[in-house]
């Protein structure tokens, strides 16, 4: 007999076009995705549920949508930012089959990082779903639910989850990484690639003064121009950087590793990004530690 292995969840790849049924043109995938995160809500059993999305504002739409299905299930966000952070969880479920940019983004990271996992939901429409239940009679419809209410299906998505992570643990991978050449041959490293072009690093010793000064909202009509949001994904949320500003406001200066120190965590690696974007655009100017 086959040992079971221990139920696993995973974070849920989010954008609200994906799971909202108020929109025009309806289609299936979307009443599919929508009753697939109401059953997460209502029946998942391995803890919170982790949304894997752009920012705030799609957060904000998984938690609203979460809460209408369970208002006592909890929410928890990894950004696109923080990729690093799927390992957490284990796997990263998308509304559709993986897409082979996310597994060379993983492959980035480490190939055991996390498990992919992907559905292709069903495209039928509303009518022709309700002529397969009239058909059915009753006997029918109550094995249909005996076999696909989601009470049932989800336990069966944190079995396969679960199975997942035992096979990332001991499989052997069938591309293996090889040291000196790119995760990504056909995009490496820029950090790698261009490590001998600048002249300065940014580390915790590094000095950020603030160069810009004025009202806070010169600063914020500034960064919200669309050609310095471009990389948005990439950065923590713009109450982060407004944190280290406003810090920066009350002391002029400050090292980098004392900014960090007012970032969450999970949000630093971002927040060193956001430091150097800050001095792109002008409003604050890095020093080395000696001057």
């Amino acid at each position: 007999m086959a040992r079971k292995t221990k139920p696993a969840g995973a974070a849920i790849y989010y954008h609200p076009d994906g799971f909202d049924t108020s929109r025009p043109q309806l289609m299936g995938r979307h009443v599919a995705g929508e009753s697939f995160l109401a059953g997460m809500a209502r029946h998942a059993t391995t803890g919170p549920l982790v949304a894997f999305a752009k920012g705030s504002q799609f957060f904000d739409d998984f938690q609203a949508r979460v809460t209408k299905a369970d208002p006592a299930r909890e929410t928890r966000l990894i950004s696109f930012a923080e990729p690093k952070r799927l390992a957490e969880i284990g796997c990263l479920f998308t509304p559709q089959p993986p897409e082979g940019r996310i597994a060379w983004a993983r492959r980035r990271i480490d190939q055991r990082a996390f498990s992919l996992c992907g559905v292709c939901h069903t495209t039928a429409s509303n009518a022709i779903m309700q002529s397969f239940a009239d058909l059915l009679g009753e006997a029918g419809q109550a094995r249909v639910r005996d076999l696909y209410d989601w009470s049932v299906i989800i336990p069966q998505y944190e079995a396969l989850w679960g199975e997942l992570a035992a096979r990332r643990a001991k499989d052997k991978e069938s591309a293996p990484l090889k040291a000196g050449r790119p995760a990504v041959p056909s995009a490496p490293d820029p950090f790698t690639l261009f490590a001998h072009y600048p002249t300065h690093a940014l580390t915790a010793k590094t000095r950020v003064v603030l160069a810009l000064t004025g009202e806070p909202e010169r600063i914020k009509t500034l960064v919200g121009f669309k050609m310095n949001t471009l990389a948005g994904d990439l950065m923590p949320p713009m109450e982060t950087s407004q944190a280290m500003l406003s810090r920066l406001a009350e002391t002029q200066a400050a090292s980098a590793a004392d900014l960090l120190d007012l970032v969450p965590a999970e949000q630093q690696h971002a927040a060193e990004r956001a430091i150097v974007w800050l001095a792109k655009l002008g409003i604050v100017r890095l020093e080395s530690s000696e001057t």
